[in-house]
């Protein structure tokens, strides 16, 4: 599925600790409004673990 809108909000990074001594559990949320529709909607994506590096590359505002 591909989403295009712009980067409305970028959550805290959310450190979930582990019982089991491993690496914690790492979430992050962004807000991605969509453009390219009759009525824009707001959507919610969850990037986790290593998946949240990617986000250091975007800023509110930005176009994806």
């Amino acid at each position: 599925m591909e989403i295009k809108g712009t980067i409305e909000e970028i959550g805290k990074l959310q450190i979930f600790e582990s019982k089991k001594n491993e690496k914690p559990f790492r979430k992050q949320n962004v807000v991605v409004k969509t453009d390219e529709e009759q009525y824009p909607q707001l959507l919610l994506v969850d990037f986790l673990q290593d998946s949240i590096d990617l986000l250091k590359a975007f800023k509110v505002g930005d176009k994806v």
